[in-house]
C-alpha cells in the first residue's frame, strides 16, 4: 500500500464594512500532500555495469571483429568511460532478476485565497472588486505525471511551480427599469515553471562528452540528459518534457453587456475584447537524447538471440543521438 498523507485546511470570513453599502469576503484554502508512487523499473545488474553479461541469454557480438565476446564479457579496456559515469545513476536490481522496486514521495504544497469587495455606489450603480491567488509547488520524483511512474533514486526530484492570479472589477448599472448595463475588466497573469532533473549540474562535461556546448541554454549550467534502452526502463532527465520550460501568460479582457426587457422578450447584446500575451520557453533536447537498441552487439547475419541494448551503451555505441538548440522566448 502506497503512502498518502494529505492535509487540507482553510476558512472564510465576510461581513459589512459600511452598513448597507460595502461588504467584504475573504477565503483561504491550503493543501499539503505527500503521496507515495509505485515504481517498478527494469534495470541492468551491477555485473552488467562492469561489462559482465554472462548472465544474459543473448550472445553479444564484438562490433569490431564480428565475433562473440568470450563468455559474454566486454573487456574492461573496451568500456566507455562516459557510459560508466552515467551507469552509476542506475540502481541495482532489488527484486528478482533485473527489477528495481521502490516508492518515492511526490510532495505538493498548494495555497489559494480570494478577496472580494462589494460596494453600492447608489441605488442604480453597484460594483465589486475581486482578487484571486493560486500557488502550487511540487517536488516530483517521476518524469511521468500519470501511471506508470518512472523515477530513479539517483536523479532526485524535479521542481514544478505554477502560479495564477486574477483581478476583476465590475460595474452594474440600472439605466432604466428595463435597461441594464454590466461592464467588467479582468487581468489574469499566470506563470508555469518546469525544472528538469539535476538542474545546475553539467553532467555532460563531467562525463567528458563534448559537442553540446553550443546547444547550452543561456543562464542554465546544465541538467540530466535522457537515455532509452530497448528492454530496459528509460531514464529521463530533461528532453522528455523539453525542460527547463516556462510559460508566462498574461490575459487582459474587457466585456460590456447590455440587457433590454421588452414585454415578454429579453434582448442582450455585448462585446468582448481580449489581449492575450504568451511568452514561452522550452529547451528541446539541449542536453541530448540517447537511444540504444542492441544493433551494435547483434550478429548482423542472424540477429535473433543476439545483442543487448545496455551492452551497446557500455560500449558507447548509441543507435541515435538527438540534440537541438533550445527555443528562446517566443509568443507575445
Amino acid at each position: 500500500k502506497q503512502k498518502l498523507d494529505r492535509h487540507q485546511f482553510g476558512g472564510t470570513l465576510g461581513g459589512p464594512l459600511a452598513k448597507g453599502k460595502t461588504f467584504f469576503f475573504a477565503s483561504y484554502e491550503g493543501t499539503r500532500e505527500n503521496q507515495g508512487l509505485p515504481v517498478n523499473l527494469t534495470v541492468p545488474s551491477a555485473a552488467m555495469k562492469r561489462g559482465d553479461f554472462s548472465a544474459v541469454r543473448n550472445v553479444l557480438y564484438d562490433p569490431t571483429t564480428g565475433q562473440p565476446f568470450p563468455g559474454n564479457v566486454i573487456p574492461a579496456n573496451r568500456l566507455s568511460p562516459q557510459a560508466q559515469y552515467f551507469a552509476k545513476y542506475l540502481p541495482d536490481p532489488n527484486v528478482g532478476t533485473g527489477n528495481f522496486t521502490w516508492s518515492p514521495e511526490r510532495m505538493l504544497h498548494a495555497d489559494q485565497f480570494t478577496l472580494r469587495l462589494d460596494h453600492s455606489l447608489s441605488e442604480k450603480h453597484k460594483m465589486f472588486l475581486r482578487y484571486s491567488f493560486h500557488d502550487n509547488r511540487m517536488e516530483d520524483p517521476s518524469s511521468t505525471l500519470g501511471n506508470p511512474s518512472s523515477a530513479f533514486p539517483g536523479l532526485g526530484n524535479a521542481h514544478i511551480h505554477t502560479r495564477g492570479q486574477n483581478i476583476v472589477a465590475s460595474l452594474t448599472s440600472t439605466l432604466k427599469p428595463t435597461l441594464l448595463n454590466e461592464f467588467r475588466a479582468s487581468y489574469l497573469p499566470q506563470v508555469v515553471d518546469l525544472e528538469p532533473f539535476g538542474l545546475g549540474t553539467n553532467y555532460l562535461q563531467e562525463a567528458g562528452i563534448r559537442g553540446f556546448e553550443e546547444t547550452g541554454r543561456p543562464g542554465v549550467v546544465g541538467s540530466f540528459p535522457d537515455f532509452a534502452w530497448s528492454g530496459y526502463s528509460s531514464m529521463n532527465g530533461s528532453a522528455f518534457d523539453q525542460r527547463p520550460k516556462t510559460q508566462d501568460l498574461k490575459v487582459l479582457e474587457f466585456t460590456d453587456n447590455v440587457t433590454l426587457l421588452r414585454g415578454r422578450h429579453i434582448v442582450k447584446v455585448g462585446t468582448k475584447i481580449r489581449r492575450w500575451l504568451p511568452h514561452f520557453t522550452d529547451s528541446k533536447q539541449y542536453q541530448g537524447q540517447w537511444t540504444y537498441n542492441a544493433f551494435a552487439t547483434q550478429n548482423p547475419a542472424s540477429p535473433t538471440g543476439t545483442g543487448d541494448a545496455f551492452a551497446d551503451f557500455m560500449l558507447g555505441m548509441p543507435r541515435q543521438v538527438v540534440r537541438s538548440f533550445p527555443a528562446d522566448t517566443f509568443g507575445g
